[in-house]
């Protein structure tokens, strides 16, 4: 990159075996933790926000900014991020044969009937870090 080139990479952490982004109401909390769980073995590192800025001040780069960006949701929306989550770890868990497919549709219906019932909670925070590359 440039001198002064601009780079911008978001992600949502998991801080600890504790603390997570993902707030995600659910009836049956253990298999909620079940999906998220698996739903983590897509990705090389859930920590990037965290470990990014001393490693970008390592590679050259003056950290701007990181900015946390929250969505969240208490309608389990058609076009909502967690309609999309759900569709898109049910899809990974099964391709991988991770999970029952009556439990992955058990999780989906349980999201589908507490919307029904007006419980439905969801919300994650994505976070973004801004640097800029140092001059020489």
């Amino acid at each position: 990159m440039r001198p002064g080139g601009r780079l911008v990479i978001g992600g949502c952490p998991k801080t600890s075996k504790l603390g997570d982004s993902h707030v995600w109401h659910a009836d049956d909390p253990d298999r909620m933790g079940r999906m998220l769980r698996l739903w983590d073995r897509h990705l090389v590192e859930r920590r990037v926000p965290a470990l990014l800025p001393p490693l970008l001040r390592a590679a050259g780069f003056e950290v701007e900014a990181i900015v946390p960006e929250l969505c969240q949701d208490n309608i389990f929306r058609a076009d909502g991020l967690a309609r999309l989550m759900t569709h898109l770890i049910g899809a990974y868990v099964g391709e991988n044969d991770l999970a029952e497919p009556r439990d992955v549709g058990a999780w989906i219906a349980e999201q589908q009937r507490m919307a029904e019932e007006g419980r439905f909670f969801f919300a994650i925070t994505h976070y973004v870090v801004a640097a800029r590359k140092n001059p020489g």
